[in-house]
């Protein structure tokens, strides 16, 4: 499951942030949902 939303990315001590404005709502949903339907990870396990 591939989960995107909009993010603002910035550098700061040659280190790459990024932020997003969420409700607080949406944290507990966001995480259950990728609970729900793990994804694989990057090397192929999982």
């Amino acid at each position: 499951m591939k989960v995107s939303f909009p993010a603002m990315r910035s550098s700061m001590g040659g280190r790459q942030y990024y932020a997003t404005v969420l409700s607080m709502a949406e944290i507990p949903r966001l995480f259950s949902s990728l609970r729900k339907n793990p994804a694989k990870d990057d090397c192929g396990e999982g």
